[in-house]
């Protein structure tokens, strides 16, 4: 008997289901463009349970006959192309028809239709791929998709699926895809019969305000250039506001949405000279070109794109940010020759709030010092707040090990130190990063990130994406020294972590809003651990931050009195070593 043997078809379909399929949030991409593909002018999104129970989509589209609604839950039937040659001429949102009969693969299905000119509607029910119910139904022109019980029959699936409202924001992040996209259409969602978003149709610009939020309202740059057979228009944000990853920033080809790292470089390295270090620009970017320029199927999601001339396209979008932010991309700032001691570096090395306790077992040993180096001593004695105090019997000066000294800062953001076996280099931000993240995993352990009270208390006003992240988040944000209550379609801000003032906070807020939303922790993690990184990260002296002698020594002191001197929360390096013996080999003394 052979070993090569063919799959039953319900097997198969599962198969395919899993490429197209993954999690509610695909299912609910798939049926929106399909009803972007039908001309709607109306959608409306019911989700249950994140999707797991129960996602609908309603739309005032086109609609079906009751055949071609039976014809499209077989697979790889559709009306939007004939031929192979019109693979390369796509227009639409959907081409395989592929995702009906996926979804029916995996789920209980519900078609409900009517197409122009009808008396009546016509209702499909489906049961893991098999027609269970054919019957006529009372409905206005347009399509309805009932999606129940997503991986019923696959269990093995279902187990790989998030919590609801992680995969409730998922479903929320492709509404917000599809209507930055669609800025004509209404699109409205609700969850558990409660309504969450609502985008009437709208400008592009009133449009993008929704989706990123009311503080991009004044600070948006329009994007309008060509190139040849290349147009990218848009809006983007400019360099006053950014976010801490590249999710943002969203591009469209010929009104498909897409990812593609290599264009949302050229956009960065356009903003390169204008953002913090390690923030990333955000709007939207609208490509059109020549379909036969691009083959749009090469992802099973249709999420990817290949260009025939993807160099070219990487200039003309750069091309078009940099005009767009005209004089600000070549805006530089000469250092002056003796900087003064950074405020912000001060502030972080100085204040009670935002410098560690050395914890207060017995600092260990810990290269480059010689093996006979003594313990680094605790300062300030634990439990003391740091300070800037000249030296008393009750504050000792912060100690180096007795064989390090500081020479000085290399571009204000490496700190060089001299010790008996070489050069030692120190990053003073991710130095910095780890000192803050010790202390505030200690807070943490002990009952939580320590708060300050609002004098004035802050509104805050999420974006449907953060609200989401907002409702799973609020259990633990206590602990990470946030205190929120809700306050109508807004929510009042009454502490903050101790250590960051009112802007900064609200900026911590958001970006741990948008790190949940962008990649949601899985069951087993703790989301607090995480966000313990971020706002260390946030709180730390940055590179670029002037220092002056006493706040370099006591941040080499500090930092070498921690348990993990060598890597930040990251996991990037803090320090490196030259010795001298790789000096002189590098030199050619041997």
């Amino acid at each position: 008997m052979g070993r090569v043997h063919r799959l039953p078809e319900e097997v198969a379909s599962k198969i395919a289901a899993g490429e197209v399929i993954d999690r509610p949030a695909s299912v609910a991409k798939e049926l929106i463009e399909n009803s972007l593909d039908a001309r709607a002018g109306k959608i409306e999104v019911h989700i249950e349970a994140g999707g797991l129970r129960r996602l609908e989509v309603r739309d005032d589209g086109h609609g079906m006959s009751p055949e071609d609604a039976e014809l499209a839950l077989e697979r790889h039937a559709t009306s939007k192309i004939e031929t192979e040659a019109d693979l390369f001429s796509v227009t639409t949102l959907g081409f395989r028809g592929e995702a009906l009969p996926s979804m029916a693969a995996v789920s209980r299905l519900t078609v409900r239709t009517r197409g122009e000119g009808a008396d009546h509607g016509f209702l499909l029910a489906c049961e893991g791929g098999r027609i269970k119910r054919r019957e006529p139904c009372p409905l206005e022109r347009g399509t309805w998709v009932t999606v129940s019980d997503l991986f019923f029959n696959t269990p093995a699936r279902r187990k790989f699926l998030r919590s609801e409202r992680s995969e409730l924001g998922a479903c929320v992040q492709v509404v917000s895809r599809l209507a930055l996209g669609r800025p004509d259409v209404d699109f409205r969602v609700q969850h558990d019969g409660r309504p969450l978003v609502d985008f009437p149709r709208a400008t592009r610009l009133r449009r993008v305000v929704d989706v990123l939020g009311e503080r991009t309202a004044d600070k948006l740059l329009a994007v309008d250039h060509a190139e040849g057979p290349l147009k990218v228009e848009g809006l983007l944000g400019s360099p006053l506001v950014h976010w801490p990853n590249g999710a943002g920033l969203y591009l469209y080809l010929n009104g498909r949405y897409f990812r593609d790292r290599v264009l949302a470089h050229a956009v960065s390295d356009a903003f390169s000279q204008t953002l913090p270090s390690g923030r990333f620009p955000l709007g939207v970017l609208l490509l059109s070109i020549e379909p036969s320029r691009v083959d749009v199927n090469v992802h099973p999601q249709k999420i990817e794109v290949r260009f025939r001339d993807p160099s070219e396209v990487y200039r003309v979008v750069r091309a078009a940010t940099a005009h767009a932010l005209g004089p600000r991309l070549f805006k530089t700032e000469a250092a002056p020759a003796s900087p003064p001691p950074s405020e912000t570096a001060r502030a972080a090395l100085t204040s009670p709030d935002t410098r560690p306790a050395v914890p207060s077992r017995p600092a260990e040993t810990v290269p480059p010092a010689p093996p006979t180096t003594p313990p680094v001593a605790p300062y300030p004695p634990p439990g003391e707040s740091p300070g800037r105090e000249p030296a008393t019997p009750d504050r000792p000066q912060p100690l180096l090990p007795p064989s390090l000294s500081i020479l000085g800062q290399l571009r204000n953001t490496f700190i060089l130190c001299e010790t008996p076996e070489g050069l030692v280099i120190v990053d003073q931000h991710t130095a910095h990063e780890r000192v803050l993240f010790d202390r505030l995993q200690a807070q943490l352990t002990d009952g939580g990130v320590r708060q300050q009270a609002l004098l004035l208390p802050e509104t805050f006003t999420p974006t449907p994406s953060e609200r989401v992240a907002l409702e799973e988040l609020r259990p633990c944000l206590g602990d990470l020294g946030l205190d929120l209550e809700p306050f109508g379609s807004a929510f009042v801000v009454n502490a903050i972590p101790s250590g960051l003032d009112v802007p900064r906070a609200t900026e911590f807020l958001r970006d741990l809003l948008r790190e949940y939303a962008d990649r949601p922790v899985s069951k087993d993690e703790d989301p607090r651990r995480r966000f313990l990184d971020l706002m260390a990260c946030r709180a730390a002296v940055k590179a670029g931050d002037a220092m002056n002698e006493a706040e370099q020594e006591e941040l080499v002191s500090r930092v070498f009195g921690t348990a993990s001197a060598f890597t930040c929360p990251h996991g990037r390096p803090i320090l490196l070593e030259w010795r001298y013996e790789m000096l002189e080999k590098a030199f050619k003394r041997h």
